[in-house]
């Protein structure tokens, strides 16, 4: 296996699991907020075939509020990889910056391109993903429209700032390989 592919499966673990925690947790944390009464039913021994029982009125909350829970902890994990691609990666650093680093002893939160955009593609398949399964409660009408519009606001700005960086990224290294012939 190459070592593009098996960097890509280990960081996708850790989103996957933040994933089916965030959407599991929100419906239990919304559940209890909003004195909604949630069973959850195991419909077979596999694994990801659980059903939630609620009363009709409560399924379009429950399931609209959970949802922006999961969006949200993905987005902010996709942000957290935005921010390192734009403040904290190897090509863009001053010299400066990097020494103000090493004065608090943060060097270790500096990147390179393949740590950054190896876990921003990641980031950037569960952002989309979660925009999947928002579209998919929404189409099923589990899920208010109103969450659908807002989650693809932010994703289509998060997503056009990581696509601007590795176009920036792109232009850099054309520059140095453009000087290192002259």
């Amino acid at each position: 296996m190459s070592r593009s592919l098996i960097t890509v499966i280990d960081k996708s673990l850790i989103p996957a699991i933040i994933m089916v925690l965030s959407k599991f947790l929100g419906i239990i944390l919304i559940g209890s907020l909003l004195q909604l009464p949630v069973h959850f039913l195991v419909l077979s021994p596999q694994l990801f075939n659980l059903s939630t029982i609620t009363s009709s009125t409560g399924v379009v909350t429950l399931s609209t509020y959970s949802d922006m829970i999961m969006f949200t902890v993905i987005a902010l994990g996709f942000l957290v990889v935005n921010i390192k691609a734009w403040y904290f990666h190897n090509s863009h650093l001053s010299i400066a910056t990097i020494a103000r680093l090493a004065d608090l002893n943060l060097l270790h939160i500096i990147q390179s391109s393949f740590e950054i955009y190896h876990t921003g593609i990641v980031w950037f398949i569960f952002n989309w993903l979660s925009i999947c399964v928002i579209l998919f409660n929404v189409l099923s009408g589990k899920t208010e429209i109103w969450l659908l519009l807002v989650a693809l606001f932010f994703s289509i700005c998060l997503t056009i700032i990581l696509f601007k960086d590795l176009i920036n990224e792109v232009d850099l290294a054309k520059k140095k390989l453009l000087y290192s012939k002259i």
